[in-house]
Parts: C-alpha cells; structure tokens; sequence
C-alpha cells in the first residue's frame, strides 16, 4: 500500500465508523467500533484508537503516513482548538480531540459537522465533479442537513446552519423534541414513519404490518410500511404516499429557497428501490417547486450510503472545501 493516506472519523450514538483514504479520496478501507450503552468517555476514545490501529495495520501503512484526519461531530465543537463542545447523545463535551489524536498522529486534525461531512463526501461521487450548490438531508432518527454553496460548506455566522429537520411544515403540529411543534423531521424522518407504521397497527387497519412484524410491534421499521404496500396492502401504500408527500414538502422549500444543483437523500430510507421512493419524490417535489427555469434540481439517493461521513471527513484534510 502506497503511503500518504487520510483518516476519516465519522462520530455516532451508536458507533464510531472510520477509514482510510487515498489522496484521490477513494476509501481504501473501513470499519467501525460500537458505542454501547452508558459508555464513558475514556472507552470511546480507547475504542476508536484500537480501530485507528486496525486500520492502519491492515492497510500495511504505519501512522506516519497518515497526512491528515478529519471528525464528523453530530454536535457543536470549536474547530480552532479542535474540541468537541457538546454531544447530545454521547459523553464527548470538552474532549479535545485534536490534542488526544496528535498523541498518536503528526498530522492535523480538522473537525466538521457530520452531516456537513456527509454532503461533502456526496459531493465526491462519480457524476458530481461541477456540483457547486447541493443539499444533503439525512433522513434517520431525525432528519439532518448539511448545505454547499458556491464549492463550500454553508456554516452560518455560528456554524450551525443546516438544522433543516427543524423547519416548521405544520404550525401547531406535533411536538418536537426541540420545543417547537411541526418541524419536518416529526413528519417526515424514518422514526415518524415508524410511529405512523404503529399507529396503523394499533388502529386494525394495519394487518400486513402486524404479520410482518409477527404481531410484535416493538419490531417495526421504517421499511415495514414499504414491504407491507408491496404487498399489496391499501392501507399501508396510503401511508406511505402521506410520508412522500411530507418529505416533499420539506424538501421543496429547500428547493425554492436555494435552487440547488442537487438534493441527495440519505439514510436507511433512501435505499427504498427508486419506484417506490425517488419516483414518487421527484414527480412530488417537481409539482410544488417554483419553476425558476428549465433546468430541474437533480434529486438522488446517497452513492456512498453508509461511507458518506467518513469520505466526507476525509475530504476536510484534502479539499480546499473545508
């Protein structure tokens, strides 16, 4: 293995991915270490060393051939000290990871949103090369965002732009966990199409969720509802054309806000065969578009799914992007 790679860290609740790129940002390798339960600081910066070391051992490059590391923070951080600040879901707050990192490595460390960081690895995908405007929305627990304008990442004045999981599509909607009612992401993310999935059970009407299920309900997915429509259930496909016309509306407001080049969907959800998702979506999306001119924003499913935030990471150290 020639030398000269990049380190990608892409941070979550329930795990740590990472992996290794090359200087054409191509993933060489990967893997990833849980975070279990009630985890404590120290052993999830332990884990992540000894899959750093997996890693690079595997790849047969020793540490000082790594040029640069990037780390996708699903919370806010200071990326001139390179400290995470706060984690909702993980006990990161004041770990400056920066410094622990360049124990191991002489190389910077260059920290990022993750959702940012997954955008920007969408943006490394065959066909995109001349993409200069583009939205990736995550849809998963919630739904997250990251925005590129102009080449680069769209931070704000405070670096948190891109919460568009947040915006309002149903004033005095359902309650959020953010304190306001009717955000997108209570309508449209995977677990409000599981909480909709379950309520059609509940309601009797759902009998080929409850077999899918076996009648546990604590069982349900997000995919549930697509296998129960292909089933052929009525029920069921009427839930899901609700759940697309949700995600439309969200992502049409994106659309005439920022008349970007591309959206690009990601998430568990966007690996629904493009029939039963994308389809629908454009044909969705297109209605309630303004229609600026002729050329239609390109709407996508993730190349990378699951290696987005790590190519993403990646890219920080070797992209003029970041």
């Amino acid at each position: 293995m020639a030398s000269g790679v990049y380190i990608g860290i892409d941070i979550g609740g329930s795990g740590i991915d990472a992996g290794l790129c090359g200087a054409d940002g191509a993933l060489i390798t990967r893997g990833r270490t849980p975070v279990v339960s009630g985890a404590e600081r120290g052993d999830i910066l332990r884990d992540t060393r000894l899959l750093l070391r997996s890693l690079i051992s595997g790849a047969g490059v020793s540490n000082g051939d790594v040029l640069g590391i990037g780390v996708g923070i699903p919370g806010s951080f200071d990326g001139e000290r390179g400290e995470i600040l706060y984690t909702a879901n993980m006990p990161l707050g004041g770990l400056n990871i920066a410094e622990e990192l360049g124990c191991d490595f002489a190389a910077p460390v260059h920290l990022e949103n993750d959702a940012n960081c997954a955008a920007l690895g969408e943006k490394q995908a065959p066909g995109r090369e001349m993409i200069e405007d583009m939205v990736f929305v995550t849809v998963g627990t919630g739904i997250g965002g990251g925005v590129i304008a102009g080449g680069e990442i769209y931070r704000g004045f405070n670096s948190a732009a891109g919460e568009i999981g947040h915006m309002v599509i149903e004033r005095g909607g359902r309650m959020c966990a953010c304190g306001r009612r009717g955000c997108w992401e209570r309508y449209a993310s995977a677990t409000a199409l599981t909480e909709a999935a379950v309520r059609l059970a509940e309601s009797g009407r759902g009998a080929a969720v409850r077999r899918l299920c076996g009648d546990d309900l604590s069982r349900v997915s997000a995919k549930t509802p697509f296998d129960a429509a292909r089933q052929g259930d009525a029920a069921a496909r009427r839930l899901i054309d609700e759940y697309i016309s949700y995600l439309a509306c969200g992502i049409a407001n994106l659309v005439n806000i920022l008349e970007p080049q591309l959206v690009c969907i990601g998430g568990g959800v966007s690996r629904e065969p493009d029939e039963w998702l994308l389809g629908p979506l454009r044909d969705a999306v297109y209605r309630e578009a303004y229609p600026h001119g002729r050329a239609r924003t390109r709407l996508e499913s993730a190349h990378f799914t699951e290696d987005s935030g790590i190519i993403g990471a990646a890219a920080l150290c070797r992209s003029k992007v970041s």
